[in-house]
């Protein structure tokens, strides 16, 4: 029997929606959505469990738990790394084929079992103005001050805010003192 690594707890919110569970990783600024294979086998690996046991209380086969392992551990949702005869790349298709004997194997063979994506910031997501605390322009040492040329505003607040320099010489949106 050979324990496997717990699911990552640690820098993640985790929501449930419908068959599928989504995690976003505060540490890479990533959304990872499970499928209900790749969520069962997250949430039930502990530590203690291996591949057999996890199955069985997955209600999946071990293929299936090596299978999101693999890809749990390829987005750095797991609180440590595979065995080593395990970890790197998945078995061939052509050998899940052959193990599955199903024509249209393949197909569902390639379909992943999570999903990632880079979470865009405010900025690159079309936002028209820098939130308080945000950067809003290039500091600029000569003149102790921001360039904001090509750099959005900061957004409207009360009390207002502007695109001042702070101690550790960062331009941020910050309330203004006048």
């Amino acid at each position: 029997m050979e324990r496997l690594p717990s699911g990552r707890r640690e820098g993640l919110i985790v929501e449930s929606f419908d068959d599928e569970l989504l995690l976003y990783d505060s540490d890479s600024a990533r959304a990872h959505s499970l499928n209900r294979v790749a969520a069962a086998v997250w949430e039930l690996s502990d530590g203690v469990r291996d591949a057999k046991e996890l199955a069985n209380a997955a209600g999946v086969t071990e293929d299936d738990v090596w299978r999101a392992l693999s890809q749990l551990e390829e987005r750095n949702l797991l609180d440590g790394d595979l065995p080593r005869r395990m970890s790197g790349p998945e078995y061939s298709r052509r050998q899940a084929v052959r193990r599955m004997g199903l024509i249209g194997a393949s197909a569902a063979f390639a379909a992943p079992l999570v999903k990632s994506i880079v979470v865009p910031t405010a900025a690159e997501a079309g936002a028209s103005c820098v939130p308080p605390d945000g950067t809003c322009g290039d500091f600029v040492p000569s003149s102790g001050g921001c360039e904001t040329e090509n750099h959005l505003p900061c957004c409207p607040q009360s009390p207002p805010v502007a695109c001042t320099a702070n101690d550790s010489n960062q331009c941020v949106c910050q309330t203004s003192t006048f």
